[in-house]
């Protein structure tokens, strides 16, 4: 399980050590606290109407940001302005492996004094990412959700995004959700964050090149054009046009050794 597996608990617990492990690992001293302290004030977003989610397992992922952006030493002061310069220099890290570009964005995010982590999904929470105020400097968390290289940096970008464009100390939580009812539901600070990250991405006519593009090999053409990650066109293809047949075999996975080796950066230990 996640709690076993960052550590929190062992397998060999009993019930009540559990227990006791758990409510030590949120800093609250019984159940009730536990509620009154995650699950009404702090885990507040934008719940999707058609999915059960469980707050519990959300608080769960939640505290892992807010323990590993802590651990990760960001020193820097929050700098609005570092971290819209940081953001422009994102593209440029979808070109490289993941692993890499994800090491390089860290470290370009703690120069404005911005945590940046992967924290792996936690069941029943169709997380894609948040952003999370820690110690007075924001924490940005990303997990894993559908494995694709586009929707990962594509998340990163939105939650900076929030940061740059709205209210300060505010906790966004970004679900997973139904494209259609998403759509019909998204909020104001979602599709502000949304065009934000386009912005950054596809700048220009970037958006409607990608959307012209009628072969594999456009696309691998577009993305050197672009100075973009090939899965990143590949992917905004299939978003734009709705045929995920002509890039489907550029878009590529996040692997399980890159999810290791992310988890490992975020813990201070890559």
């Amino acid at each position: 399980s996640t709690l076993i597996r960052h550590g929190i608990v062992a397998r060999t617990d009993a019930l009540l050590d559990r227990a006791r492990k758990v409510l030590r690992f949120f800093g609250v001293a019984s159940p009730t606290a536990f509620e009154a302290t995650w699950l009404r004030p702090r885990v507040s977003f934008k719940r999707s109407q058609a999915y059960t989610v469980h707050s519990p397992n959300t608080a769960l992922w939640l505290r892992l940001v807010e323990r590993y952006s802590q651990n990760l030493g960001v020193t820097a002061e929050y700098n609005a302005s570092r971290l819209r310069k940081a953001a422009t220099r994102i593209p440029a890290f979808t070109t490289m492996p993941t692993q890499a570009g994800f090491e390089a964005a860290q470290a370009a995010l703690a120069e404005a004094g911005v945590a940046l982590v992967f924290v792996r999904q936690v069941p029943e929470t169709r997380v894609c990412a948040a952003t999370w105020w820690v110690d007075d400097r924001p924490a940005i968390g990303i997990t894993e959700r559908f494995r694709k290289p586009d929707i990962f940096w594509f998340s990163v970008l939105h939650e900076i995004g929030h940061l740059l464009h709205h209210a300060k100390r505010e906790t966004f939580l970004d679900l997973e959700s139904d494209k259609e009812e998403s759509a019909a539901n998204d909020s104001q600070p979602e599709t502000e964050a949304n065009e934000y990250a386009e912005s950054v991405l596809f700048p220009g006519s970037g958006k409607r090149r990608i959307a012209e593009a009628k072969t594999r090999a456009d696309l691998l053409f577009l993305a050197a054009d672009l100075h973009l990650g090939v899965a990143i066109v590949a992917g905004q293809h299939g978003h734009l046009t709705g045929d995920w047949r002509t890039g489907g075999s550029l878009r590529t996975s996040l692997t399980d050794e890159d999810l290791e080796h992310l988890e490992l950066l975020s813990q201070g230990a890559g």
